[in-house]
């Protein structure tokens, strides 16, 4: 029962996460200055080519942590110019004021999107 509680957990976060690559990879600046999703939405206006990633939605049991990373994230470090990873204590300090008691597994896939976060918009 916990291997099967385990995969379906792993699945979760899968579509999480793709869920979540989808949507920074919108939220991408062009080099016009617009986010991708910009684009997107006027693509799709005008009859166009429709981006599933408009479309797609969080997976309803990890949309919580959704709306927690969206919300460390407005908060986020920048520094020379570049935007700083979420660290540990950002996480920690982040729950303490918002009254939230988090779990080693939550802090984990903060972390997880924060990675990605990074490798998309960043880096990618």
């Amino acid at each position: 029962d916990d291997r099967r509680q385990g995969k379906f957990r792993a699945r979760l976060t899968e579509r999480l996460l793709e869920y979540a690559k989808g949507q920074f990879e919108l939220d991408k600046v062009q080099e016009d200055g617009h986010a991708l999703r910009h684009h997107a939405k006027i693509g799709d206006q005008r009859g166009g080519r429709r981006d599933p990633r408009l479309y797609s939605s969080c997976p309803p049991h990890f949309a919580y942590l959704w709306e927690w990373f969206l919300d460390l994230s407005w908060d986020r470090r920048r520094g020379e110019g570049a935007v700083q990873p979420l660290s540990s204590g950002d996480i920690a300090q982040w729950a303490a004021l918002s009254g939230i008691h988090l779990r080693p597994r939550e802090a984990r896939m903060l972390k997880l999107l924060d990675r990605l976060f990074l490798k998309v918009v960043c880096h990618g």
